[in-house]
């Protein structure tokens, strides 16, 4: 998301990125697009040491910014760092994007960054959530209520659209073998992504619609990952589900469904995965978390998380019904480029810098 807001930026701003850890894609991605990236090497999972911030009060000084961004809890506490240091006129918004149903579920370090953000939360002139559901549980945490300005993602629509072409290369290319349905998953391997529903909801969904393929992607998500190929194993499914792993082409996967599944047990504030399918002219089924319900609308099809057989009720019904299928892939397009447009997004990313209604 930091990306595509970078992408779609007027060209009279001057933009500076500052990455706490050493470069990575992402990074790369970002000095593709001309825009100053600065690197402080802190080491992943641990706190800035002094020469870290001496390092951001250094560059703050210099770049002199009007607006200073921070994004996700540590981005958030360096922003603060930066701005009672060193850039005190500057304007200072946080970003928070995901959801928070249990502070025991985070890292040690994470926990500890959430608790002092607490303390300081206050400070920022607004706190961005991309998510409702995000909102109320940080303010539940003591996050001030009055700070809150929510603004979801956005997604790229002429990226990511329907493609016609796309199944058949798809199952092609992946030798996927089947002449059914494509329901496919995009998710790195986490237990907040609930993969052990999502197999046991798929063994189902095999039991009466047998033609199904379930294509998994996402980090982890691999063959030899032992664990989902020892369900995948004693749940007789080896031959409708894929492990494909991590794939650079997910706007054609997601054009090539027939449906996308989101089986979240918590931890989703607001799924690109959902809006880029729902962008491509697929309708999604989802879990119950976050806001997922807010985003699908009336495009697809919602359920319980941990409840494979909801999860498995509402992809039946779906698959058994192709122009039902068609309408809300349709539906579920308009309803991105109506509210959720990259670029519609963006602008109110600028009005709230401005300080205009957002």
């Amino acid at each position: 998301m930091l990306y595509k807001l970078l992408e779609t930026a007027p060209k009279n701003l001057t933009l500076k990125v500052l990455v706490l850890t050493g470069r990575n894609d992402l990074s790369n991605r970002l000095e593709s697009l001309d825009v100053s990236v600065e690197y402080l090497r802190v080491g992943q999972g641990r706190f800035p040491n002094l020469g870290a911030i001496f390092r951001l009060m250094s560059i703050a000084r210099r770049f002199s910014p009007d607006v200073i961004q921070g994004w996700m809890y540590h981005g958030n506490l360096a922003a603060s760092i930066i701005c009672m240091l060193s850039c005190r006129k500057a304007r200072l918004f946080w970003n928070i994007r995901q959801t928070l149903y249990s502070l025991e579920r985070e890292k040690k370090m994470t926990r500890l960054v959430i608790q002092m953000s607490r303390i300081l939360a206050p400070s920022p002139t607004a706190i961005v959530y991309n998510s409702v559901a995000s909102a109320a549980q940080h303010e539940a945490l003591g996050y001030p209520m009055k700070s809150r300005k929510v603004i979801p993602n956005g997604f790229n629509t002429d990226e990511f659209q329907p493609d016609p072409s796309a199944k058949a290369s798809v199952t092609r290319d992946l030798d996927l073998g089947s002449s059914g349905a494509l329901v496919l998953h995009v998710a790195r391997f986490h237990p907040m992504k609930d993969h052990s529903t999502l197999m046991v909801a798929a063994k189902q969904v095999l039991m009466g619609r047998p033609q199904t393929t379930f294509l998994l992607v996402g980090r982890g998500v691999t063959e030899s990952n032992q664990e989902l190929v020892t369900l995948r194993s004693a749940l007789g499914i080896e031959d409708a589900v894929y492990l494909a792993g991590e794939r650079h082409d997910i706007f054609r996967l997601m054009a090539a469904a027939d449906l996308l599944v989101l089986s979240s047990a918590w931890g989703e504030g607001f799924p690109n995965v959902l809006g880029e399918a729902m962008a491509c002219g697929t309708p999604c089924v989802s879990t119950d978390v976050g806001d997922c319900r807010n985003l699908i609308g009336d495009t697809g099809c919602v359920v319980r998380p941990r409840d494979p057989s909801a999860l498995a009720y509402a992809l039946l019904r779906l698959l058994a019904d192709e122009e039902r299928r068609s309408d809300l892939g349709a539906r579920a397009r308009r309803r991105i480029e109506s509210n959720f447009s990259i670029d519609v997004i963006a602008q109110r990313y600028m009005n709230l810098y401005q300080g205009e209604a957002y």
